[in-house]
């Protein structure tokens, strides 16, 4: 059974551990990771608005 990410090219599952030893020291060092797509900008304002009205709140 495979395990870790499905996407061949970024994976650190054994196959290229220097790679995650880099990221490591990236991170350690505080550099961000770069995502390859971040949620919408009013996601969290979309959520709050789902809730309150689920909840039947009107704010």
């Amino acid at each position: 059974m495979r395990r870790g990410p499905a996407r061949s090219e970024g994976s650190w599952s054994g196959t290229n551990p220097e790679r995650l030893a880099q990221y490591v020291r990236d991170v350690n060092n505080g550099k961000r990771p770069r995502i390859r797509s971040a949620i919408r900008r009013d996601y969290i304002e979309t959520l709050r608005r789902r809730a309150a009205e689920d909840h039947g709140d009107d704010e």
